[in-house]
């Protein structure tokens, strides 16, 4: 691997949708990491943007692997949330969208889902990013990627599962083909 490569696969081209209301309500995984702590910057996130420009404010970043931690992050604004010590290296995340913000956690490696209350990370959107909200065009994609490569190691993301409403469906099918139902 290229030292500071990044490497990303995203759905940007196949899979753009609404977040919280009628889109994209609820997102289910688990995730294995292997290799060093430190040897890479890699995460799994819905990249959030509006008229061609990234929307920092929606950006939600279900497991975020740097420097040595295991977080869920909102592209670096200050709500970020260490993940459990007993999750490091394999576990489950949920992840809850509404119109008014998001919230994430981690539990056990093949949890059908994480319980309410505790250490939940919470975002709330600004009204600008509210007002892109309602208006339909704030739209997420899916992305998994790698970044500042020093070494070996793997971010594994399965059993995929998501809720939401019509227009995720519509906005989303290949969802559809990948996520097993709640």
């Amino acid at each position: 691997m290229e030292h500071n490569a990044c490497i990303y696969q995203s759905t940007k081209n196949t899979c753009n949708f609404e977040g919280g209301g009628d889109g994209l309500t609820q997102l289910e995984f688990d995730y294995q990491l292997t290799g060093s702590a430190n040897d890479n910057w890699s995460s799994f996130w819905l990249n959030a943007m509006a008229h061609g420009r990234w929307i920092q404010d929606a950006e939600l970043d279900a497991l975020e692997y740097m420097w040595g931690h295991l977080n869920h992050n909102w592209a670096g604004l200050p709500q970020d949330t260490h993940f459990k010590s007993s999750d490091m290296k394999n576990g489950h995340v949920t992840l809850k969208i509404t119109t008014e913000g998001a919230s994430a956690t981690d539990c056990a490696y093949q949890s059908h889902t994480c319980a309410e209350g505790g250490d939940w990370a919470k975002h709330w959107f600004s009204e600008s990013t509210k007002a892109l909200i309602r208006s339909g065009d704030l739209k997420h994609q899916f992305y998994i990627d790698f970044w500042d490569t020093k070494g070996n190691s793997s971010l594994q993301v399965e059993n995929i599962k998501m809720q939401g409403g019509y227009k995720f469906k519509q906005q989303c099918s290949v969802a559809y083909g990948i996520s097993s139902p709640f």
